[in-house]
């Protein structure tokens, strides 16, 4: 089961642009259940999430977010992280922090990991961050992620005794398909190479849910979410991965 939830605020000249969405991924089956787009004042904490409908967050000390979730009729979802096992940054004050986390969907409790990801943005182009969580066995974590906004990757991973990183990971669509609403192909299939230590691998599309947020001209922007699946090479030998992979285009 995956629950990704997605925060962006844009500050403009004459208020802070938010957006929330989020999406329920089930045995291969996706759907959005919260789409919010809307404007408030500036603040002085422009970063800071602010909920609206019917997602809500339950927050604690130092705006630690310790509850998301999402209630309406008999509809309940929740997100609820807990203990960091992880914790990443870079240069451009991203922080990607990996948690011990539990979903409550209807009642039902799965436990599991949270990616806790946040990444700025300068330029008016690159509002979102494409990223990855894979797993595997002996407590493997991998998280890629486009920190510069550019197609410019850097990786992190974890075993149970062993913790890597990467400065320059190579990202290539290895196999598209065409997404005819945004008149686009998206990728459904990548490779990623990295040197020091050597890491390779390629993982496939489970399933998925693209999404076209507004935009104009021939080609629209292309939001998608995927479960996927695959292999990396690591020094320590291959390992079977699967996890959550976060796509944009503009």
């Amino acid at each position: 089961m995956f629950v990704p939830w997605d925060f962006v605020n844009r500050v403009e000249a004459d208020g802070i642009r938010r957006s929330t969405r989020g999406w329920l991924g089930r045995a291969g089956e996706w759907r959005m259940f919260v789409e919010e787009d809307w404007t408030t004042e500036l603040t002085r904490a422009p970063w800071r999430i602010v909920p609206r409908g019917s997602a809500r967050l339950v927050v604690g000390l130092d705006d630690a977010i310790t509850e998301i979730y999402f209630r309406e009729g008999l509809r309940d979802l929740s997100v609820r992280p807990g203990e960091v096992v992880a914790e990443w940054s870079g240069q451009r004050g991203e922080t990607f922090r990996l948690r011990a986390g539990t979903a409550v969907l209807a009642g039902v409790e799965t436990q599991g990991l949270v990616l806790d990801a946040f990444t700025a943005r300068t330029t008016d182009g690159d509002e979102f961050t494409e990223l990855a969580l894979l797993t595997g066995d002996d407590g493997f974590q991998l998280v890629i992620a486009d920190v510069e906004g550019v197609g410019l990757y850097r990786a992190w991973a974890r075993t149970d005794t062993e913790s890597y990183s990467w400065s320059e990971v190579e990202v290539v669509w290895q196999e598209t398909r065409t997404f005819e609403r945004a008149r686009r192909d998206v990728p459904v299939l990548w490779r990623i190479d990295a040197a020091g230590p050597d890491l390779s691998g390629e993982f496939e599309a489970v399933s998925s849910h693209l999404h076209t947020p507004p935009g104009t001209g021939a080609r629209l922007p292309v939001f998608g979410v995927y479960e996927v699946r695959g292999q990396v090479d690591l020094e320590t030998g291959r390992i079977d991965v699967a996890g959550f992979l976060r796509h944009f285009q503009r």
